[in-house]
């Protein structure tokens, strides 16, 4: 079944949803979710409770790594300024030069405490 079949499959009339809500509760759990329409436009989706919690769970997935890029990007940011300030050039800099450095630097913090 293609993707359009299967939309149209789960697309029902708003007066036909309104006379047969108990048909279409009873299929939902199949169906995971159904389009309702009003004058062939969507006006609403009927969705399946753990469906709805898959959805959920997947929105959340999405804003924590969303939230994650941009904390990346700007640790990148300082730590590209950082080595500037240093007067390296980061495209030049082995991870392993890089992991030496941040150890002689959070050495030398700790010892001046």
């Amino acid at each position: 079944m293609t993707n359009f079949q299967e939309i149209f499959k789960k697309t029902i009339p708003f007066t036909k949803a309104r006379n047969d809500l108990g048909e279409l509760i009873k299929r939902l759990p199949k169906e995971s979710y159904m389009i309702v329409t009003k004058r062939l436009n969507p006006a609403f989706v009927m969705v399946e409770p753990d469906y709805f919690e898959e959805l959920e769970k997947l929105r959340f997935e999405e804003k924590r790594r969303e939230k994650i890029g941009i904390m990346l990007r700007s640790f990148r940011k300082a730590f590209s300024s950082y080595l500037k300030k240093k007067g390296l050039d980061e495209n030049k800099l082995s991870d392993k030069e890089v992991m030496e450095l941040i150890k002689n630097d959070l050495k030398t913090t700790r010892s001046s405490r």
